[in-house]
């Protein structure tokens, strides 16, 4: 049987109805897993005509009971009563096969549309229904009827022919904790961690958090784990419990005792489970991790758990401390202290989520933390390894972990300097997952706690500074970098040197040049130099445009044992991913996604610049629609941050795509947006846009538009020097100029491009090269700056760029003729392509979707993005953009010449 995600799920049902053949699916999922969630979504959407059937679970016992009550629901006649159209004659195999055929010519009569059935819990139906269904599915052909049910389980006796099985893989993690936090208002560290227990499914997850009381709700007070079990875990486990021996059983109620055992303990109190252990292994119930075996589903590990009297887990723990003991001393402590307490069982068990946490057993570490602080009396008497642990969480990338516990620490009456160490722990994990910084508080902090910790006050201003920094909010950065070099006084050369590489990151993205501290000071030897200071250098070094230095450093820090995994990997790959971009080496770029969205847990996920990662890695593909679509979501998360960085990016990147698309009237609009957010960012170099502004506006005939951007451009770079601005300036000043004449500026813009210096940057002046000789019938000569321009762009991995510009050379731009239909039409998809024509045929929508088989709202849906993928804004204009005859006028400044008759 088949698998299938939940996404995949949702966008087949929401294009069922689009396809040609007509068929039956069959989604099965475990009890409480969303699928009437899942069905529930799909009836929602507007796309198509859906009926949706709940199966009532006393229907079983009425024969056809079901089909009766589908068939009512396809008819759309509450008052009609089904048993006038068909009767049962008998329920043996014959006869429900020819009712079937019967019951399929009744359907066939009704002549539907379109048509989804969703049909709720297939498994509750009455036999008759179901055998009758399982017929009717395998000759739904013409019909214009699909049908989509689910089942938790269907009986090796009770398959649905007809039906195409998939089995509902479970939601992942992160699904389920936004599904809680959207219903619930509780800490999300408490549902982060439940959600490990609940094997992707909702409902379990939300049995558990009902469980908490309020202080740990709002995640103040540690949760008992594994969690209490619950209707919904004695149902999706009983399967599994069923089939196991009465030995197996026992094995498993004593692993069930800690987050991890080692197998030797259990040889030691069950001499004979070896066998019983490999079993388990084999058939999945437990996973082996290293010397360790643990619970490949925690559900079960929770129902025994539990289902084991406190009197008998006492037994257990106490045979299994003793038995840990020639094993692992830390399992022996967990053992212990399930009946011992005091301030020493705290601090070992502390310690001992520590070592689980260098060993990436975290689920572990958690357990044996929310005991520590469980059994703590006076939580301040064990900060030293709470901090401890609180700093391995954040370096390995678990900022959520290290936030919550972090907020329970404080510090010793007789160590002043821990509430420092705290602070930058909460500020750190805040900062990546929050994005929320006051530099008051912050600066005010610093002050109050540096005479008893300055290195940790100028830690915490430094991370202040890097944060400011990566929003382009460069002077309040530069605040907090001289705030902290005040504070250094007195502190470590490599604090200082820490501060100052800041002070050369805010000086970078202003445009000024390095002077005083080398870019490489304190990295006599990288491979040893502190990974932080590297990290800083590595991005001093790429604002500065020192690509290749940068990615050095940058490839060091990720390369290094100690943060392979983890934060300091996590910056090292954002960092790859920027320095990248900036070099216009495409390919590398990508490389750094890759990486970045297979772990990465840490900084990204669900964060403005994951959406803006992933939005140019498809429109480096040429991804147009999914790259339109990310820069959505991306635009969005990015205002409930309060980074106008982010954003101007994000529009900035969509401009870059609509050139791609050949769509410069469009771009012209966002690029407007986009310069009027570039007041807040004075270097030209960080939105990059400028050269595009000037070629949309050419393209499109603005020529005094073009111009004053070209002027803009010369005012920015006049006080903040780019090399990219150079670059850019030389193309744009070609651009702007006309005749002959430009080409002279386009050779100088093509000359002054170093060896393997931006070959993106370089491919794009070489289109523009060939655009302007082809408009001067220089036939030869643009052919081959066109191949010039594809090698250039193939050298940086910017294949949607290459594939364009191979493609015949276009209509000259600059006197804004409208292109014929054909290349117009080359801009949309095959499905948009047949609605366009339909369109300048003089269609209307419902005849449009006659013809093609489809619903009206996905006729509007695809004309929207015709629409937008042309840059018209009514069906006139689209009319006369696809035969030529010239747009109305949508407002935007007059061109340079009139369109040809």
């Amino acid at each position: 049987m088949e698998s299938i995600s939940r996404a995949d799920a949702h966008t087949t049902l929401a294009t069922l109805h689009e396809s040609t053949d007509e068929r039956a699916l069959l989604l099965i999922g475990e009890h409480g897993s969303g699928k009437s969630h899942l069905l529930a979504a799909a009836h929602a959407l507007p796309t198509a005509p859906t009926v949706l059937l709940r199966i009532h679970p006393e229907e079983w016992r009425f024969p056809l009971a079901g089909f009766a009550s589908l068939f009512a629901a396809l008819r759309q006649d509450p008052s009609s009563e089904p048993h006038r159209h068909f009767a049962l004659r008998s329920e043996e195999p014959d006869a429900l096969f020819a009712a079937g055929y019967d019951l399929l010519s009744l359907i066939r009569g009704l002549e539907l549309p379109p048509t989804v059935a969703l049909i709720d819990d297939l498994d509750l139906m009455d036999s008759a229904s179901r055998t009758v269904l399982g017929t009717i599915a395998s000759h739904l052909a013409g019909t214009s009827l699909w049908i989509v049910a689910t089942a938790t389980e269907i009986q090796p006796g009770s398959a649905v022919p007809g039906f195409e099985p998939a089995h509902l893989l479970p939601f992942t993690p992160d699904e389920i904790v936004a599904i809680t936090m959207a219903d619930h208002d509780v800490d999300e560290s408490t549902v982060c961690i439940l959600a490990k227990y609940a094997g992707g499914n909702p409902r379990v997850l939300e049995e558990q958090v009902a469980n908490l009381q309020d202080d740990q709700l709002h995640g103040t007070a540690s949760i008992a784990l594994p969690p209490r079990g619950s209707s919904t875990i004695e149902q999706v486990t009983a399967g599994t419990l069923d089939g196991l021996s009465a030995a197996a059983r026992e094995v498993l109620q004593l692993v069930a005792l800690a987050p991890l055992c080692h197998v030797g303990t259990l040889s030691g109190i069950l001499p004979d489970a070896a066998d019983d252990i490999e079993d388990l292994v084999d058939g999945g119930v437990l996973t082996r991790r290293g010397p360790h075996i643990t619970f490949t589903d925690q559900r079960l590990r929770s129902r025994l758990y539990w289902d084991q009297g406190s009197k008998s887990r006492r037994h257990n723990h106490a045979a299994l401390a003793e038995a840990c003991e020639p094993y692992d001393e830390r399992l022996t402590i967990w053992h212990h202290s399930s009946t011992a307490r005091g301030p020493q069982s705290v601090d070992q068990l502390l310690s001992a989520a520590v070592t689980f946490v260098d060993e990436r057993h975290v689920g572990a570490a958690v357990e044996f933390t929310e005991r520590a602080l469980n059994r703590a009396e006076h939580i301040e008497d064990h900060a030293e390894p709470l901090i401890r642990l609180c700093n391995h969480l954040l370096l390995d990338g678990h900022l959520i972990l290290a936030d919550r516990y972090s907020a329970r620490a404080r510090a010793e009456t007789t160590a002043p300097e821990q509430s420092m160490d705290i602070l930058n722990v909460r500020l750190m994990a805040r900062l990546f997952h929050k994005k929320h910084l006051v530099d008051d508080d912050l600066s005010t902090l610093a002050d109050l706690h540096a005479g008893a910790n300055r290195e940790g006050a100028c830690s915490m201003i430094c991370l202040g500074a890097a944060f400011r920094s990566e929003r382009w909010e460069t002077d309040e950065a530069r605040r907090l970098v001289e705030h902290g070099l005040r504070l250094a006084d007195g502190a470590s050369e490599l604090t200082r040197l820490k501060l100052l590489a800041m002070q050369d990151i805010v000086d970078g993205m202003e445009g000024t040049t390095i002077t005083g501290t080398p870019p490489t000071i304190g990295l006599e030897d990288p491979m040893t130099a502190d990974p932080d200071l590297l990290l800083l250098r590595a991005r001093a070094l790429s604002v500065h445009e020192a690509y290749t230095d940068a990615r050095q450093l940058f490839t060091t820090v990720r390369n290094r044992p100690t943060s392979r995994n983890g934060l300091r990997h996590d910056l090292a790959t954002y960092g790859t991913i920027h320095n990248e971009i900036n070099a216009t080496e495409f390919r590398l770029a990508r490389a750094a996604v890759d990486t970045w969205q297979g772990r990465a847990p840490s900084l990204t996920r669900g964060t403005s610049a994951f959406a803006y990662a992933q939005a140019w890695y498809a429109y480096s593909l040429g991804r147009e629609a999914e790259a339109d679509e990310l820069l959505d979501r991306c635009i969005e998360l990015a205002a409930g941050e309060a980074s106008p960085a982010l954003r101007a990016r994000a529009m900035a990147l969509r401009s870059a795509l609509r050139l791609l698309a050949g769509n410069a009237e469009s771009a012209v609009k966002e690029l407007r947006e986009v310069s009027a957010a570039s007041t807040r960012f004075r270097n030209p170099t960080l939105l990059r846009h400028w050269a595009d502004y000037t070629e949309a506006c050419v393209m499109t005939g603005r020529v005094q538009e073009a111009a004053a951007t070209v002027t803009a451009l010369e005012r920015r770079l006049s006080s903040h020097r780019s090399r990219w601005g150079e670059l850019a300036l030389l193309r744009s000043r070609a651009l702007v100029d006309t005749g002959e004449s430009s080409l002279d500026l386009f050779d100088a813009a093509v000359k002054e491009f170093g060896r393997d210096e931006l070959p993106y940057e370089l491919g794009r002046t070489l289109r523009c090269l060939a655009i302007r000789q082809e408009e001067l019938g220089m036939t030869v000569e643009g052919r081959r700056s066109r191949m010039a321009a594809v090698a250039a762009f193939e050298t940086a991995g910017a294949d949607a760029w290459a594939a364009r510009t191979d493609q015949a050379p276009v209509v000259p731009a600059s006197t804004n003729r409208r292109t014929e239909s054909a290349p117009m039409l080359d801009q949309l998809t095959e499905d948009e392509r047949e609605v366009a024509i339909r369109v300048v045929q003089g269609l209307r929508n419902r005849e449009i979707a006659q013809e093609l088989f489809v619903s009206v709202r996905t006729v509007e849906l695809r004309l929207t993005h015709i629409y937008r993928s042309l840059g018209v804004h009514s069906r006139a204009q689209l009319v006369a953009v696809l035969t030529g005859a010239g747009a109305p006028d949508d407002g935007a400044p007059p061109s340079a010449t009139a369109p040809p008759a």
